[in-house]
């Protein structure tokens, strides 16, 4: 009897554990993640679900998240996330890929992103900072794998 289920359990481990990823009772390795303060997901991408993203509402529950969790394989960024009651604003997504970049030196050679804050100056910074230090890392890389 044990080795049938043995058996059992060889064969349908792989479908039993996607299964059970689909429903949530294991964690993703890598998530998407959604920064914005107001929009969800569907706002952006229509052809998604929102439960399909982690949606992060403002810089320090971003940190929270990077901190406690793998690097996501893709970011969707903002760059205006609102306000305190004092009426002054929230640390922006520019701040979020300082911390990213500067700060933490996270590797993100696998994550793609995409910014979809209307405001093109910043969209402009966060596109062109998080390019460069991708291809910085992989230039890291490269020495390392060569013995530079």
């Amino acid at each position: 009897m044990i080795y049938w289920l043995i058996i059992l359990l060889i064969i349908f481990n792989a479908p039993i554990f996607a299964f059970m990823a689909y429903v949530g009772l294991i964690k993703k390795h890598r998530e998407k993640v959604f920064l914005d303060d107001i929009r969800m997901p569907i706002d952006i991408y229509p052809t998604t679900k929102n439960r399909d993203w982690v949606i992060i509402r403002d810089f320090e529950a971003f940190k929270k998240y990077i901190n406690s969790n793998p690097i996501p394989f893709y970011i969707s960024f903002d760059n205006d996330l609102g306000e305190f009651e004092d009426k002054t604003p929230k640390p922006e997504g520019v701040d979020v890929v300082k911390w990213i970049v500067f700060e933490k030196e996270l590797d993100i050679s696998n994550t793609d992103f995409k910014v979809h804050s209307a405001n093109t100056a910043r969209r402009d910074y966060i596109e062109g900072t998080m390019n460069n230090w991708k291809d910085e890392l992989i230039k890291r890389y490269e020495e390392n794998k060569n013995g530079n």
